[in-house]
């Protein structure tokens, strides 16, 4: 190249073959960095980290906005949207970067290698468009179809009964094999039995029976597990739950009777009468009397009946913290 020939890419005044402002090597054809002599290569600006860090995380953060407000079908299709409409509107446009520093360059579109690969570049963004809208339509009609469907199988009663069969029966089935595994001779399996009748809750009713029975086998480990059930139950799924736990609270371990002692105390809707009952039975636990108490004068007052005698009767017990109670709450009344 003379020395006052211009750039045959960037038309600027350029001496050897080398170009200091674009980097053309006018002796190989092909652009160069112009700090590190390594080749360059060129981008499609949709796919570089530029993008990425500003486009990119817009469509996540509104493709996670969707997908918290819609749902996750919604927020996919319209983020695939999101990204075609990116695609269609970056098309044409180009990064040139060097493949060894990574130093970005300007994007010079007449020069004759670059406007062959930016053909094809272009190619495969228009590709990506494409594709990222034919999903985003796919998906926005499969939730269509599925949300019609489900639409109408929620209109036919037929179906409705038959769903409704199959639940109840599917609930019916737990509830038999629950049964099965508090019959069991292992004793692993009855012990896992009563974790999963809890887990029940109200379908365990049927099995309060069989629960309280256990509360009274012979093996401690048994009636630890059947007082820790019978303790999470409503008292009123089985009128024999209260008498169960005042039973165990005279067991001859004293883990089954602390527990038993533990879940009356903190059992709602019982009476004052079986309050008292189990405070008859009960040692003088600071930890747990407190609470216990506070539950007392709570339940006198809901029952509605006469309380000093209920007073009275807690007083005479001589447990601190009930006895305490009870006598101001008398002290009150006069």
């Amino acid at each position: 190249m003379p020395a006052t020939a211009s750039c045959d890419c960037c038309h600027a005044p350029s001496q050897g073959t080398l170009c200091d402002s674009c980097g053309w090597n006018s002796q190989t054809s092909e652009r160069l960095c112009v700090s590190c002599k390594g080749p360059l290569v060129l981008e499609s600006y949709l796919f570089t980290r530029e993008f990425a860090g500003t486009g990119g995380l817009l469509i996540a953060g509104v493709m996670f906005v969707l997908v918290w407000t819609l749902g996750v079908w919604p927020g996919v299709a319209v983020s695939c949207l999101l990204w075609a409409a990116a695609a269609f509107a970056l098309r044409d446009k180009r990064v040139a970067r060097c493949s060894q520093c990574r130093e970005q360059a300007a994007y010079i579109p007449g020069a004759a290698p670059e406007a062959e690969k930016s053909a094809g570049l272009r190619k495969m963004t228009l590709g990506f468009g494409i594709a990222a809208c034919a999903a985003g339509v796919l998906v926005l009609s499969a939730w269509g179809v599925a949300k019609a469907l489900k639409r109408r199988s929620k209109d036919d009663p037929s179906h409705a009964a038959a769903g409704a069969s199959a639940s109840s029966g599917s609930e019916d089935g737990e509830v038999r094999y629950v049964e099965k595994l508090l019959a069991a001779s292992d004793l692993r399996t009855r012990l896992g039995a009563f974790p999963q009748a809890v887990q029940l809750g109200d379908r365990a009713r049927p099995l309060v029976p069989k629960i309280v029975a256990a509360s009274r086998d012979s093996d401690w480990n048994v009636r630890l597990a059947a007082v820790r059930a019978l303790g999470k139950f409503r008292p009123s799924m089985g009128d024999d739950i209260v008498p169960a736990l005042l039973e165990r609270m005279d067991d001859a371990i004293s883990l089954v009777k602390e527990d038993a002692g533990a879940f009356l105390m903190i059992m709602p809707d019982l009476t004052p009468r079986q309050l008292l009952a189990a405070a008859r039975k009960s040692s003088q636990d600071t930890r747990r009397m407190h609470h216990f108490a506070d539950a007392f004068l709570d339940s006198v007052r809901k029952s509605g009946s006469d309380a000093k005698p209920l007073l009275q009767e807690a007083a005479g017990l001589k447990l601190y913290y009930l006895s305490m109670e009870a006598e101001d709450a008398l002290k009150k009344m006069k």
